[in-house]
């Protein structure tokens, strides 16, 4: 594992001996990472429980910089989608692992949805064959109507990046599954622009690894926007996985709903931590953050953290967070069912899991997914 200084010399040397074109794209990556270099050695509240240097490693400066693959139901993209391969840059944000992300990008991969089309299959992207920095930016027109099926599967490092801008009155539904326990970090970072009188809806589900790290950045930049995150995060053995989640409500008559369930076995240790930040501009917002977690070993642990920020008055907001262990009580009355106490146990984890999984996540086979991800 690179650390520090070593760490970024070579990241900066590698970037900027790529040819001129590329040199170009990254340049406003290349210098921020130049005159401020990486806060390794800080202490960066956000990373408190996975700190930052975790995902600073030596395989994510391997010359692999292969796309997802893009495909409509198991083919090409109709016409009424377009997918370009672009060396356009977009912005880091504040988020320092995607200063990493743009540097070593070879592309993005740009994905528009036209205006007025409503698709009837999923826009489906697949990873497994990706290298382990990528880009990609799904642009759905306005008055269109979309489905984003993302499967982050790979095994090996990543580094990952993906933008989803909505135009108004526009829909899409993203289901997005991040599994495989690798032994390598693995990072990602989802970032959504909603308009105006349009609809985001999120599945996200996720096992964690050594460790995993899953930031959602959603705004609700346009007048009545709404967005609907669904989430589980769980996690086994030794596995770390760490899932950030802020919706802004920066418009008015905003709307936002959040449900997480983490569940926690053998020495694995999740943490959710989910923020909703209401600024001045938001007056009518409407928003609620629940997040329940399930410990299933003494051993482990969930760092449960639900944040609320408001500068305006006119708002309607509610959060909180449980955690606590399967109940005894529940327990005893399967039992005495005659169910054994394993099969008595997975029963009521399940349950507990499907309060978190839509319809169409399941009928996706991301609960199965899930489920074969914990200890039996």
């Amino acid at each position: 594992m690179a650390t520090g200084q070593d760490f970024l010399a070579r990241l900066l040397q590698q970037a900027t001996s790529a040819e001129s074109t590329r040199v170009r794209v990254r340049a406003a990556n290349i210098e921020s990472l130049r005159d401020n270099g990486l806060p390794l050695e800080e202490r960066l509240e956000s990373f408190k429980y996975t700190p930052l240097a975790r995902f600073v490693v030596d395989d994510l400066l391997e010359e692999r910089f292969s796309p997802p693959t893009i495909t409509v139901a198991n083919a090409a993209p109709p016409p009424e989608i377009t997918v370009e391969h672009s060396i356009d840059p977009l912005p880091a944000d504040h988020h320092p692992l995607a200063r990493i992300n743009g540097s070593l990008l070879a592309g993005v991969v740009y994905v528009d949805v036209a205006p007025n089309t409503h698709l009837d299959y999923p826009i489906e992207i697949d990873y497994r064959q990706a290298g382990p920095c990528t880009r990609v930016c799904v642009r759905a027109g306005d008055a269109s109507r979309c489905e984003i099926v993302e499967r982050h599967v790979a095994a090996g490092v990543a580094n990952r990046v993906t933008r989803v801008d909505i135009g108004s009155g526009a829909t899409v539904a993203h289901r997005r599954i991040e599994l495989h326990a690798a032994a390598h970090s693995q990072w990602a970072l989802l970032a959504v622009d909603v308009g105006a009188a349009s609809h985001y809806e999120l599945d996200h589900y996720m096992a964690a690894a050594a460790p995993r790290r899953s930031e959602v950045v959603i705004d609700l930049t346009g007048c009545g926007a709404s967005c609907e995150l669904t989430g589980a995060v769980i996690g086994n053995e030794k596995q770390i996985g760490d899932l950030q989640v802020q919706v802004n409500h920066r418009a008015t008559d905003t709307r936002s709903r959040q449900l997480v369930h983490a569940i926690a076995a053998g020495q694995s240790v999740l943490t959710f931590n989910g923020r909703i930040e209401i600024d001045a501009r938001g007056d009518g917002s409407d928003a609620t953050l629940t997040s329940r977690n399930l410990l299933l070993a003494p051993t482990a642990r969930v760092n449960a953290k639900p944040e609320l920020e408001i500068h305006t008055r006119n708002v309607a907001c509610s959060h909180g967070a449980t955690v606590g262990q399967l109940d005894p009580q529940q327990l005893f009355y399967l039992r005495s069912r005659g169910i054994d106490d394993l099969t008595a146990r997975r029963l009521l984890t399940r349950a507990f899991l499907l309060r978190a999984i839509t319809p169409r996540a399941q009928a996706l086979g991301f609960e199965a997914e899930l489920i074969a991800h914990l200890a039996p």
